[in-house]
């Protein structure tokens, strides 16, 4: 599996794990996870890569530092083979021994925002990507108390503050959110805002 924006980063799903090559082939690391069969990147956060084999499926948000297990109901099958289905909810077909195909469906609790709080840049992020110390930016329509919460891509929820002021934050975060793709949501009883961040540790 080759990134899609670096030519020379490619991943190889292997019996011996998941190996990893920055150069194009020339040299390769070993990621973990032996017995694996298949090897996808989450679109359009390709640091997060899942993998399927002899133990089932996982995740890694952070380009396979850390593994979680995606294998409630895969009923203990060995994966051949994962694929993405793309349309409004995002969906991981697996491939099992005996011919079942399993499907995990992603659900991060990030919606549409209303209309009326859908402008060009409704929640701004800086910086972005962000080591954890970073400073949130909303419309001040936007009227607190606000609810902040931070999603991994799996739908998991890794963070979350109630917070009393309106229009901008200084936030830092705990060392316990890993580096990877995330989104950050505000919501009051009315609204909801969200965008992706990338935390870089």
């Amino acid at each position: 599996m080759v990134h899609p924006t670096d030519e020379n980063l490619v991943y190889a799903a292997t019996p011996s794990g998941l190996y990893r090559t920055t150069d194009t082939g020339q040299n390769w690391t070993n990621l973990g996870n032996p017995g694996l069969r298949a090897v996808r990147l989450y679109p359009e956060f390709p640091d997060t890569i899942l993998v399927g084999g002899d133990s089932g499926v996982f995740i890694s948000t952070n380009s396979g530092h850390d593994w979680s297990s995606l294998n409630a109901g895969l009923d203990g099958r060995k994966v051949n083979c994962l694929e993405f289905a793309v349309t409004d909810e995002i969906g991981l077909f697996a491939g099992t021994n005996g011919g079942a195909t399993y499907l995990y469906s992603f659900t991060t609790g990030i919606s549409t925002p209303p209309k009326s709080v859908v402008k060009t840049q409704p929640l701004v992020v800086c910086p972005n990507p962000t080591p954890g110390h970073l400073m949130v930016l909303w419309n001040e329509s936007l009227k607190p108390p606000l609810l902040l919460r931070i999603w991994d891509v799996s739908g998991r929820m890794v963070w979350s503050s109630l917070e009393t002021v309106n229009g901008q934050l200084n936030l830092v975060l705990p060392n316990n959110i890993r580096t990877g793709v995330y989104y950050l949501e505000l919501t009051n009883t009315s609204e909801r805002v969200s965008t992706k961040i990338m935390i870089t540790r």
